[in-house]
């Protein structure tokens, strides 16, 4: 979001963050000390309702324009069903479902990050460790029947996810406020993680309104590990997302690229070719500078195409700032190194697509924007896969699934429920009158 609206528009109400922040911390104290009992069931279950509103909204709008290559979404709408009906209170199960649900979410997310962290080693991997541990700790908290009973578990964790953005609003608050005008947001502090690179003071001819108007859209192109492997192995998951393994033991990760014609084209590879034997692709995944090589950018697509095959998948973009990226491609481009992990051709391309979406929804009417994107479910998806990567790595599947959603916030970002539900019903009707012709 920070990204999405830009530092002009936060800078001056930085004092908003901090007051959000304070009373995050007393709504906290509520769900966790289980203070007014009705009104907290009330505020799960209406939660619970919204969810399951806006999955019977998916499903009808993929009935009516009917249901071809529609698995994922489908998928997504019945796990709005499930999410509602989780945070909806019922009394004769104790809330046990819940309980069992939420529990097993944090073990799991909780043993990703230990995971991740021991075999990659990033230069972060110590905080990801000990946010394992706290979701470790609140998962027995939510199984355990005491202190928290089963029925409250819900609301335990909504106090527990209150409690840690009441930091997190109250420390960003204090960094706009020292934020130099004319800075990018890329330099507060709470972008210091491996794959950030503050950009310093923006020219102002990236600030402007019409900047954002192109006539060549810009195109994230994605070879998937599946796609870029002759005859893989299929292994669920790991091969969409890490990497995939081809009949004679060849691992490929797959590889990503951004274009814009006729001269802007952002794919790092290594200057020669690494070796991915099995024995050896655990020591790679080390994010440390002992796996920094030499790495080479490519000069066009049709070279990359030629010399290897095309992509599986694109994502064309039309709003952007071309004057930003080209700004930051000048610096980054002079530093030609690569490593598998914390410097790999996703990532890149995760930066350079940070450097020309910034500001993009805060341009006009920026806090109509802050409040469409807090109601949109697609920015809560954003961020999970933002989250995914700085605790594990860049990869070309997370960078698919990330500018996927990205786009679908630029594009349809004032599209909501309740207009969908109107679209919906007038597509129903259509299709009866049809049939009925």
């Amino acid at each position: 979001m920070l990204l999405l609206l830009g530092a002009k528009p936060l800078r001056k109400c930085w004092w908003v963050l901090v007051l959000l922040g304070c009373l995050s911390v007393l709504a906290s104290l509520v769900f966790i000390n289980d203070l007014f009992d009705s009104a907290i069931i009330a505020t799960t279950d209406l939660v619970g309702i919204a969810l399951v509103v806006e999955g019977v909204v998916r499903l009808l709008a993929l009935a009516a324009i009917g249901f071809p290559n529609a698995t994922i979404p489908v998928l997504k709408s019945l796990g709005f069903f499930a999410l509602g009906f989780i945070s909806i209170d019922l009394p004769w199960d104790d809330n046990i479902v819940a309980t069992v649900v939420l529990g097993a979410a944090l073990t799991m997310d909780g043993l990703f990050r230990f995971v991740s962290a021991a075999v990659i080693r990033s230069v972060r991997w110590r905080h990801a460790v000990l946010v394992g541990v706290i979701e470790l700790l609140v998962a027995g908290l939510v199984w355990a029947p005491w202190p928290v009973p089963h029925r409250h578990s819900v609301p335990f964790c909504i106090g527990v996810a209150l409690l840690a953005a009441s930091w997190s609003l109250c420390r960003l608050g204090l960094q706009l406020r020292g934020l130099p005008p004319g800075a990018s947001v890329t330099d507060l502090p709470l972008f210091s993680g491996p794959n950030w690179h503050g950009r310093g003071l923006l020219h102002a001819s990236q600030a402007e309104v019409g900047c954002w108007i192109n006539d060549q859209p810009l195109r994230v192109h994605v070879w998937t590990p599946v796609g870029s492997a002759v005859k893989p192995q299929r292994r669920l998951m790991i091969d969409r997302y890490i990497a995939a393994m081809d009949q004679g033991g060849v691992i490929s990760t797959g590889h990503a690229a951004l274009s814009i014609s006729p001269d802007i084209y952002v794919s790092l590879c290594p200057a020669e070719d690494m070796d991915h034997a099995p024995d050896e692709f655990g020591r790679l995944l080390r994010a440390s500078a002992e796996n920094d090589v030499p790495g080479r950018f490519r000069s066009s697509f049709a070279e990359e195409c030629t010399g290897w095959r095309g992509p599986d998948r694109e994502v064309p973009f039309t709003r952007y700032n071309a004057a930003a990226l080209r700004a930051f491609l000048a610096i980054y481009r002079e530093t030609p190194v690569y490593n598998l992990t914390s410097r790999n051709c996703s990532s890149t391309v995760a930066l350079s697509l940070d450097a020309a979406m910034e500001g993009a929804l805060g341009q006009e009417r920026p806090w109509r924007s802050l409040l469409l994107m807090l109601t949109d479910p697609a920015m809560w998806l954003l961020a999970l896969w933002r989250a995914r990567a700085e605790a594990m790595t860049w990869t070309p599947g997370l960078i698919l699934d990330y500018a996927q959603t990205l786009q679908h916030v630029l594009d349809r970002r004032r599209e909501q429920w309740f207009t969908r539900l109107l679209s919906t019903r007038r597509r129903f009707l259509d299709r009866r009158r049809a049939q009925s012709a």
